[in-house]
């Protein structure tokens, strides 16, 4: 049986009218909390949204000119929902990763997260292993990030793939040595170089999470299972294959 996420909140909130008065005030407000921020974040009527990302990008270069009108004022939800929807689906799956991260923070420990604007194609969010700290700690990641080794989710428009990506810095040896033994077998056959000089990514490993095709389905709720599925692979198969691999901490 497939749960999604209204009926979470659902449940949550038909928890608190049976219980009544035996829930203690302090743990209604969380669970009502709780039950407002899924809906807020997680749940997305996704004819809403297609229709207010078709009009945004269609009107995008007037809507700056309308936000001082009285047209706006009258209208100004509806205009606050063509804009809260304008990145869609991929600003509502930003928000997913980040709470499926946060959710496993037991087995990793989000690091950063990287938002450089709307409609940015570098949105990505970067999280890492506790076990990554068998190497050097002299990175120099954009935002002053140290591990030499991350996880990132590249979240671009039409396609999200996760990679583990060797950053630049003084002490790439050992991690690059350790890549090289576990090229083809844990690691990927062949890997992927950017950047110049001083400031260069190595790509080692990489799976694609959703396809431009994945992004067609007009089900938010679909586009998310898909997503969920492939996370808990990771989880499951790919990391433990991946930190099993590593040098023994020193």
């Amino acid at each position: 049986m497939v749960v999604d996420y209204n009926h979470i909140a659902t449940s949550v909130l038909e928890v608190l009218a049976i219980s009544g008065p035996k829930v203690h005030q302090d743990v209604r407000i969380a669970m009502e909390q709780y039950a407002a921020m899924i809906r807020r974040n997680l749940i997305v009527d996704s004819n809403v949204a297609i229709r207010c990302k078709r009009f945004y990008d269609r009107h995008k270069d007037r809507l700056p000119l309308l936000q001082d009108s009285a047209l706006f004022t009258r209208h100004r939800r509806a205009f606050e929902l063509v804009l809260e929807h304008r990145d869609y689906p991929r600003s509502h799956i930003r928000k997913v990763l980040e709470q499926m991260v946060k959710e496993h923070a037991g087995i990793v420990v989000r690091e950063a997260s990287h938002k450089t604007g709307l409609n940015d194609p570098r949105d990505m969010l970067r999280f890492r292993h506790p076990n990554f700290d068998v190497f050097p700690q002299t990175g120099t990641w954009q935002r002053g990030l140290k591990r030499m080794l991350l996880f990132q989710f590249d979240n671009d428009p039409n396609n999200l793939r996760l990679r583990l990506v060797i950053g630049p810095g003084p002490d790439r040896s050992s991690v690059i040595d350790w890549a090289n033994k576990a090229r083809g077998d844990v690691l990927d056959r062949t890997f992927q170089e950017e950047g110049t000089g001083s400031q260069r990514w190595l790509t080692i490993w990489t799976r694609h999470f959703l396809s431009a095709e994945d992004y067609e389905d007009p089900l938010f709720e679909s586009i998310l299972q898909k997503l969920r599925e492939r996370w808990s692979e990771f989880i499951e198969t790919d990391l433990p294959r991946i930190v099993e691999a590593l040098p023994e901490t020193r």
